[in-house]
């Protein structure tokens, strides 16, 4: 995947938040005062939360669109051979295409506290199936994994076949209600 269709990803997934959030708006001025004030706090935290989401995939995508557009023209003005610069090229396209699904993945499951505290299973062949739908191919990267603030955890699957490179060490101190780890 090429790192415009990385930005080209990113900025689908800045439409999606737009969207949501202007779904959560609709619903959120549809409570009156006589509903719930449960319901409406828990909506008026939702929005916020996406509303940092949509705010950090932004910042992101440009923070990496301006450092690719500053590295492009250093090799432009760089006194480079053709070949040394479409092999330069080459490389930063594929650091940045890293970059950016690096980024994607954190943003993509960026839940706030209180949907971490309703989480009861974490099946990494679902979220695997969930991000192909998405047009995500790529296994998610494994590494050290913390858990401990998804309280409510009660099973956990995660088989290193749906993972890039093996978990390195897993968190799940806390985890009282956890009966099962795969």
């Amino acid at each position: 995947m090429t790192i415009h269709e990385q930005i080209a990803r990113l900025e689908q997934t800045i439409l999606r938040l737009h969207q949501h959030i202007e779904e959560i708006e609709k619903e959120f001025n549809k409570l009156s005062a006589s509903d719930l004030p449960k319901r409406m706090e828990a909506k008026e935290r939702e929005l916020n939360h996406l509303q940092s989401k949509l705010l950090v995939c932004q910042q992101e995508k440009e923070a990496i669109q301006q450092a690719l557009d500053e590295k492009v023209k250093e090799l432009e003005n760089s006194n480079l051979t053709k070949e040394e610069k479409a092999e330069q090229i080459i490389k930063l396209t594929e650091n940045n295409r890293n970059e950016l699904n690096s980024v994607s993945q954190k943003l993509e499951k960026y839940p706030a506290q209180e949907d971490k505290e309703t989480v009861q299973e974490i099946n990494l062949e679902k979220i695997n199936q969930e991000r192909e739908q998405t047009g995500e191919t790529e296994l998610l990267e494994g590494g050290e994994l913390d858990l401990t603030t998804f309280k409510n955890l009660e099973e956990i699957e995660i088989y290193r076949k749906f993972l890039k490179t093996p978990i390195t060490k897993l968190s799940v101190e806390g985890l009282t209600k956890l009966k099962v780890l795969i």
